[in-house]
């Protein structure tokens, strides 16, 4: 099933489903003490209280209950654009980060990353081999993604009981899911298309419980121009056009309300969202001055497909 946890009874599927659908009202997190709590409010108390559910980490359980909702939505990100996408800094708030539905799945290399994105934060997770999870949450909505991506010291969370965990302070590497986040960020501003499904696919949606985890596939568009994009973001010439090897530092330039000039002699004023999109420092070094540089759009946004 791919992005489907091996480790989770194919037979819990339809109560994962229905628990998705019932939703929940309320999610919070808080440190205490060196304890982490995290609180599932599910409106389906009784579904949520089964032995079968209570057995599974309660961040897998929100994961793939919303993802099995209304149908899994899944992406394939090139795996020539991860580490470019690896590079580039979101400093958008956290409330201000959209993505294409409200739970993706995109498979990254050999991953599949389950993202899920609401008025209450960004959850992302991914399941590795037996029941290994790694998961990140930002639910404080007015701190940056780029803050959370950026934290010198991770940590190793151990389930205590239940409802509790301890907090362990571990070597921060390379964060797992930052270009799955630019991913999606970068399928929001280029569109996005539906693939056709295949008869596999087809001959599988008719079986059992396991229909609902076969995904909707759908596919980015532009992925040309981005990868021109990102590589002249990332690496360029010096003076005689030879590479130099110099990093530069392309970022997502938040979402912003604008007043727009409109109408006749374009004397009127218009307030407009701004949607968030790819932007890049043109052609100069992290030690240029910026105040005396400015700022060129790598990326045009565009409706949303699919």
């Amino acid at each position: 099933m791919g992005w489907f946890p091996p480790f989770v009874d194919e037979r819990v599927i339809p109560a994962l489903r229905r628990l998705g659908q019932g939703g929940i009202t309320e999610i919070g997190s808080r440190d205490h003490e060196g304890l982490y709590f995290r609180s599932y409010h599910w409106n389906d108390l009784e579904l949520s209280r089964r032995p079968e559910i209570k057995a599974i980490h309660p961040d897998v359980v929100l994961a793939l209950a919303m993802a099995l909702n209304d149908g899994p939505k899944q992406f394939e990100m090139p795996s020539v654009l991860v580490p470019l996408l690896n590079k580039v800094e979101i400093p958008l708030a956290v409330r201000d980060y959209a993505q294409p539905f409200p739970t993706c799945i995109v498979k990254n290399n050999s991953e599949y990353h389950i993202v899920r994105a609401d008025e209450t934060g960004v959850h992302c997770l991914v399941c590795i081999g037996g029941i290994k999870v790694d998961t990140c949450g930002m639910f404080q909505v007015d701190r940056t993604i780029e803050s959370y991506l950026s934290e010198t010291t991770m940590y190793s969370h151990v389930p205590i009981d239940d409802r509790r965990e301890a907090i362990y302070p571990v070597e921060a590497v390379d964060h797992r899911f930052r270009a799955t986040l630019n991913f999606l960020l970068m399928v929001m501003a280029g569109g996005f298309t539906i693939q056709k499904p295949t008869q596999h696919d087809k001959q599988q949606k008719k079986t059992s419980c396991v229909k609902y985890t076969v995904p909707d596939r759908f596919e980015p568009q532009d992925l040309p121009l981005w990868r021109v994009k990102l590589a002249n973001a990332t690496s360029g010439p010096n003076a005689t056009g030879e590479p130099t090897g110099i990093k530069y530092r392309p970022h997502w330039r938040r979402a912003h309300w604008r007043r727009v000039a409109v109408g006749v002699g374009r004397v009127g004023r218009e307030l407009r969202l701004i949607h968030a999109c790819l932007v890049n420092r043109d052609r100069l070094p992290e030690s240029a001055d910026v105040a005396e540089s400015s700022y060129s759009v790598a990326i045009t946004t565009k409706p949303c497909g699919g």
